[in-house]
């Protein structure tokens, strides 16, 4: 009956240290989880930044180029006659 009792208690210890060593390796795993979601969302700031960067710097192709525009300047005597 002794051997029962002590085989019982070994094994109960032997639970106890697999709980143990389970739950740091949950812990661990939550901690590289947390690194790598913020090294992606990091690369994710930094692949939106250059898109913009190269986005802006890239002139729209509907606007027609600025020779093609009337001009704004007008002389003195338009004026006069528009006001008359």
């Amino acid at each position: 009956m002794d051997l029962m009792m002590y085989g019982a208690y070994f094994g109960f210890l032997l639970f106890l240290i697999v709980l143990v060593f389970e739950w740091k390796h949950q812990k661990h795993l939550e901690k590289v989880e947390k690194n790598h979601s913020k090294e992606i969302n990091e690369l994710k700031a930094k692949l939106y930044d250059q898109k913009e960067t190269t986005s802006s710097s890239i002139p729209p192709k509907n606007n027609p180029p600025a020779k093609d525009l009337p001009s704004s300047t007008k002389s003195d005597g338009d004026d006069n006659q528009l006001k008359s």
